[in-house]
């Protein structure tokens, strides 16, 4: 799960923040040249922007990391469950 919490100047909007349910459904793209990546679940698509293309890069590997390993760990309890 990701927890994206508000700017100050949005906390009055959304004080907790926003999850995002990182699992097998999730998708994680990289947008073309810019500093964007886009994070799709599913249910709703969420657009982010990092500070530079290095930064982006760096988010869009971890997370897609993040995604892999729920998935080997749903597929191992399932294993277990059976």
């Amino acid at each position: 799960m990701l927890l994206i919490l508000p700017l100050q100047q949005e906390a009055s909007r959304r004080p907790n923040g926003r999850e995002i349910v990182l699992d097998e459904n999730c998708r994680i793209f990289r947008g073309e040249g810019a500093a964007t990546f886009e994070i799709a679940t599913g249910k709703k698509t969420y657009y982010l922007t990092a500070d530079s293309t290095a930064a982006v890069d760096d988010w869009v590997r971890v997370l897609q990391v993040c995604v892999l390993l729920t998935t080997v760990q749903l597929v191992q309890t399932d294993k277990k469950v059976m």
